[in-house]
């Protein structure tokens, strides 16, 4: 059962097999390792018949049926406006072009095609909105229960979850990490495969995320700065996997420098890489418009990406809600990207890097948009307008040309 690859822990180096989800030793996570031809494009590992990231199928786990609904592929959108103003080289990997919206699906789709392989009827996860949807769609595809104990979704992430018909918990808690710790308490109390999108208790997020890398170099070539909005760390971890294999397969010669971008508010990675530590401590979470990051306690899976991003010599960033949300505002008017404030935290850090000379001019550089701003339409409530933008009027065109001569001096977009 699924030749094509072992799962080798990064902590003690112990080898297990498909089906194993974690290592006991606690030191680091299960990465999957397959035997690597040597190839000189992205295209030649490509398989068109598959669908979704499946086309990718010789470097992912070799299960009989895999349950895709055609995730991935997502556009590289060279900037228009910021990275010119910047003189750097800017594209947008807009991963809110997924079907449920987000970057979860490309994990979602390798989740549950490894369970279905493992013949696993009944799933549960925890979240707090783009991977109970995610999951929810993939879910449905296989005909698997999902049950699922959401933290404080917004609303558009409640809503389309609920419309997949699974079994939903709703945890009153201050904390997301009750919520994980209810879905996998449960999964041992009822029977239920934990599924999680942190790769301290799944390899196989890892395994979906990674092709994002590959999608990158095949697109625009190999960027000198990839910038990543940060919960959990997984996705950092999947993006660094995903060039490490390119090197391995002989198409790039070195790595990216990769830079994790944490809100202010929930920021325990970004604390250890301040302190000089590799181990990542639980914080007291704050309030942050950029929800999707809410982890509070990444544990192991935190630890293993900031040795993931300091082996690009990069580094991770906090930054304030002030940025998070200028820049959320920012990406639809300057580039015309509709991003949740989670996946705007990406452009939030780049002015940073811009500001402290850590992306210098003439470079590459790519920011990960990790999902649609209609996954959080509640968050656009916080954009102030200008007078003029939005305005009621009765059907008389006169007192139309009356407000515009009024305002013809005033910008009528968002106030940035």
């Amino acid at each position: 059962m699924v030749k094509n690859m072992i799962l080798r822990c990064s902590g003690c180096n112990r080898e297990y097999p498909f089906g194993t989800y974690s290592c006991k030793c606690n030191a680091g996570v299960l990465l999957a390792e397959y035997k690597f031809k040597k190839v000189k494009s992205v295209v030649e590992i490509e398989d068109h018949s598959k669908p979704g990231i499946w086309r990718f199928s010789n470097v992912l786990p070799d299960v009989k049926e895999c349950f895709s609904f055609n995730e991935g592929g997502t556009p590289c959108i060279k900037s228009q406006k910021i990275g010119p103003k910047n003189n750097i080289l800017l594209y947008i990997k807009d991963e809110g072009r997924n079907p449920t919206g987000s970057f979860k699906d490309r994990a979602a789709t390798v989740l549950v095609s490894t369970e279905k392989e493992l013949g696993h009827r009944d799933i549960t996860t925890a979240s707090s909105g783009n991977a109970a949807g995610s999951l929810s769609l993939y879910s449905t595809l296989t005909n698997m229960s999902l049950y699922i104990f959401m933290y404080q979704p917004t609303e558009g992430k409640f809503l389309h979850t609920v419309s997949f018909g699974h079994k939903i918990f709703l945890v009153d808690s201050t904390k997301e990490s009750d919520a994980h710790q209810m879905a996998e308490d449960a999964s041992k109390k009822f029977g239920w495969s934990w599924l999680t999108t942190m790769s301290s208790a799944n390899p196989f997020n890892i395994e979906g995320y990674k092709t994002i890398a590959y999608e990158i170099v095949r697109d625009i070539g190999l960027p000198d700065v990839v910038i990543i909005p940060m919960g959990s760390g997984t996705l950092v971890l999947g993006i660094w996997k995903g060039f490490n294999e390119l090197i391995q397969m002989g198409i790039i010669s070195k790595l990216p420098r990769l830079i994790g971008i944490q809100s202010e508010q929930v920021n325990p990675i970004e604390q250890a890489y301040q302190r000089g530590e590799t181990t990542v401590r639980p914080v007291t979470p704050g309030k942050t418009m950029a929800t999707g990051v809410v982890v509070d306690n990444p544990g192991i899976a935190g630890s293993v990406a900031l040795n993931a991003i300091i082996e690009t010599g990069g580094l991770v960033i906090s930054v304030s809600e002030e940025n998070i949300l200028n820049s959320f505002k920012l990406l639809p008017k300057e580039e015309g990207i509709f991003a949740e404030p989670t996946g705007a935290l990406s452009v939030a850090g780049l002015k940073s890097c811009l500001d402290k000379k850590i992306v210098l001019e003439g470079q590459k550089v790519v920011c990960i948009n990790s999902a649609s701003g209609f996954k959080d339409l509640s968050a656009f409530k916080k954009v102030k307008r200008s007078g003029f933008q939005v305005k009621n009027v009765p059907p008389n065109l006169d007192l139309v040309e009356d407000f515009l001569n009024k305002q013809k001096e005033k910008d009528d977009s968002y106030i940035v």
